[in-house]
C-alpha cells in the first residue's frame, strides 16, 4: 500500500512539475530523460520578438509588410498560449483520477496530453512561417530558402552540447573582418556549409522530435532501455553536426591564403573547443617577460627561442586533446544516460574516467617546465614581478604547487612536493644580477 502511495505522490509531483514547465520527473523518471524529452523547450513558444526582428531586417520587409507581420506574430502567440492553458487545464482535471488504475495506465494518462501538445506547438510553428511567406515579394521569396537555412541555424544550434557541435563558422567569418576580394575567395565553401549544416541541423531535429515520443513512451513503460536507445540516436545526430563543423573548419581554412586562414582557424578552433584552446594564463609571461626594462638582446631572443619551443609542444598536446573530447563527449553522455536507465531499473554502473585527464595533467607539467626555463633566464627579482609568476616559481618541497585540472580550472595539491628548489644562478649562462 506504501508502494502504490508513493507512486501516486510520484505522479502528482510529474503533473504539477509538467505544469509549471520543469523538467523534474523525481521517481517515475530521470531529469536527462526529461530534458531529452524536450519537455522545458516544449513550454516556450518556437519563435520570439528577435525571430520577427530577424526577418523584417534579413528580408529587409517595408512598413506595411511589418503591420501584416506583427499581426501574425500575434495570432501566433494568442494560439500557442491557448493551446498551453489548455494542456495545462488537461493535467489540472485529472488530478481525481491518479488514484485510480494501475501504474501505467496513469502514466498513459498523464502523458497524453502532452504529447498532444508536441504535435500541435510544432504546428503552430510551421503555420506561422507559412503564413509570413505570404507577405513576401517576388525577390523575398527568392531569397526566403537562404533564410530559412539561417533561421533554423538561429532556432536550432544552441540545442549543441558537444565540444563543436554549437559553432555557427558564419559567424567566425564575420569576426575576421575579411576584405571583399577574401569573401569572394571563400564564398564557394560558405555555400556549401550552409546546405550541409542545414541538412545535419533539420536531420537532428527531426531525431530529437522522433525520440522525443518514444522518451515519453519510455516514461510511462518505465521502460530505460527504450529511454537509452532514444538517447544513443540522439547522439549520433549530436556527433554528425559537430563532424560537419570540424570538416568546415579546414575546408574554410584551405580556401582562405596566409594570414586570413590562419586567423580563421585559430578562432574556429577556440570557439568550438575552448577548454582545449583558450589561452593558458602561462602564456601571459612571455610577453610580459619581453617588456621587462633594461633586458639584453640576447636575453629576449631566448625568451622568444622558449616562447617558440612551448607553442610547438602545446600543438601537439592540444590537438591530442581535440581528438579526445571528440571522442569524450559522446562516451560521456552515453555513460549518463546509462547511468540513469540504471537507477531506473533500480541497478548500478560502473564509474568513467576521462580520457582526456592525462593530456591536461601534461599541459599543466609542460607549463611548469617552460616556466623553469624562463625563470632560468631572468633574475629572481624579475621573474617574480611577471604576471602571475607566483604560481610557477621554484618551491620547496613543503609547498603546494597549484595544478590544472582536467576541466581547466586550478587546485591546490595536499601534500604535493614542489618542482625542487631553486639552483645556484650564478652559474646559469646570461645570468646578471639586479640592475646589472
Amino acid at each position: 500500500m506504501t508502494g502504490l502511495k508513493s507512486f501516486r505522490l510520484s505522479v502528482a509531483k510529474l503533473v504539477v512539475n509538467l505544469v509549471a514547465g520543469v523538467a523534474i520527473l523525481s521517481n517515475t523518471a530521470s531529469a536527462q530523460f526529461g530534458e531529452a524529452a524536450g519537455i522545458a523547450e516544449a513550454m516556450q513558444p518556437e519563435y520570439f520578438n528577435r525571430d520577427v526582428m530577424l526577418i523584417v531586417q534579413e528580408l529587409e520587409l517595408d512598413e506595411t509588410q511589418r503591420v501584416i507581420l506583427d499581426a501574425l506574430y500575434e495570432d501566433y502567440q494568442d494560439d500557442f498560449d491557448a493551446g498551453l492553458d489548455h494542456m495545462k487545464e488537461q493535467f489540472m482535471g485529472m488530478k481525481d483520477n491518479l488514484s485510480h488504475g494501475d501504474q501505467k495506465r496513469v502514466m498513459r494518462l498523464v502523458f497524453a496530453p502532452w504529447e498532444d501538445w508536441i504535435v500541435k506547438r510544432k504546428r503552430l510553428g510551421a503555420d506561422f512561417l507559412e503564413n509570413v511567406k505570404v507577405v513576401l515579394n517576388g525577390y523575398q521569396l527568392e531569397q526566403w530558402p537562404a533564410f530559412q537555412r539561417q533561421l533554423f541555424r538561429e532556432k536550432t544550434l544552441y540545442k549543441g552540447r558537444f565540444s563543436g557541435e554549437m559553432l555557427n563558422l558564419f559567424n567566425i567569418v564575420r569576426d575576421i573582418h575579411l576584405d571583399q576580394p577574401m569573401e569572394m575567395l571563400v564564398q564557394p565553401v560558405m555555400q556549401d556549409y550552409d546546405l550541409a549544416l542545414d541538412e545535419a541541423l533539420r536531420r537532428r531535429e527531426e531525431i530529437f522530435n522522433t525520440t522525443q515520443m518514444g522518451l515519453l513512451r519510455s516514461l510511462q513503460e518505465n521502460d530505460p532501455q527504450m529511454s537509452l536507445k532514444a538517447v544513443e540516436n540522439q547522439i549520433t545526430a549530436r556527433v554528425d553536426v559537430r563532424n560537419v563543423n570540424d570538416t568546415y573548419i579546414e575546408l574554410i581554412t584551405a580556401a582562405l591564403p596566409g594570414g586570413p586562414g590562419s586567423e580563421f582557424r585559430e578562432l574556429a578552433l577556440e570557439t568550438a573547443y575552448p577548454r582545449v584552446y583558450r589561452e593558458l594564463p602561462f602564456m601571459r609571461l612571455f610577453e610580459a617577460a619581453r617588456e621587462i626594462e633594461g633586458l639584453d638582446e640576447s636575453i629576449l631572443v631566448q625568451i622568444d627561442a622558449i616562447e617558440t619551443a612551448f607553442l610547438a609542444e602545446l600543438e601537439l598536446i592540444n590537438a591530442d586533446l581535440v581528438e579526445q573530447l571528440r571522442r569524450y563527449d559522446p562516451e560521456s553522455e552515453l555513460h549518463r544516460a546509462k547511468m540513469t536507465a540504471a537507477r531506473m531499473a533500480g541497478d548500478s554502473a560502473p564509474g568513467y574516467d576521462p580520457p582526456t585527464r592525462p593530456n591536461f595533467v601534461h599541459r599543466e607539467a609542460l607549463c611548469r617546465t617552460y616556466a623553469q626555463q624562463l625563470q632560468d633566464i631572468l633574475t629572481e627579482e624579475e621573474f617574480a614581478s611577471l604576471p602571475g609568476a607566483q604560481r610557477w616559481i621554484r618551491r620547496e618541497p613543503s609547498e603546494r604547487p597549484v595544478t590544472e585540472t582536467p576541466d581547466g580550472g586550478e587546485i591546490r595539491n595536499r601534500g604535493s612536493k614542489g618542482v625542487g628548489s631553486a639552483p645556484d644562478r650564478d652559474k646559469l649562462m646570461g645570468k646578471r644580477s639586479p640592475g646589472q
